[in-house]
């Protein structure tokens, strides 16, 4: 039995201050925030049109912090050390 796999969307780098990258993963409607600071967080039950709307916003940071920081259950998930970060 073959397993179809749903995409996952990716932009990077993203032109912002805050925020290097970010990922969509369909199947389970995760999306992955990639921090400047180097944490890397899994934020559940977000919907394409929020993930949609987040890289296609003038400011980022500013939508994030408004529409998916604490609205959306986030976890740390990873850190990486910034200057190594090949994008």
């Amino acid at each position: 039995m073959t397993t179809v796999r749903k995409p996952i969307y990716t932009n990077s780098p993203l032109d912002s201050s805050f925020i290097i990258k970010v990922s969509w993963y369909e199947d389970a409607e995760v999306l992955m925030v990639t921090f400047n600071t180097g944490s890397i967080w899994t934020y559940n039950e977000v919907p394409f049109e929020i993930y949609s709307a987040l890289v296609k916003a003038h400011s980022h940071g500013k939508f994030f912090n408004a529409n998916i920081r604490n609205i959306y259950s986030g976890n740390r998930v990873g850190y990486f050390i910034p200057d190594l970060l090949e994008v």
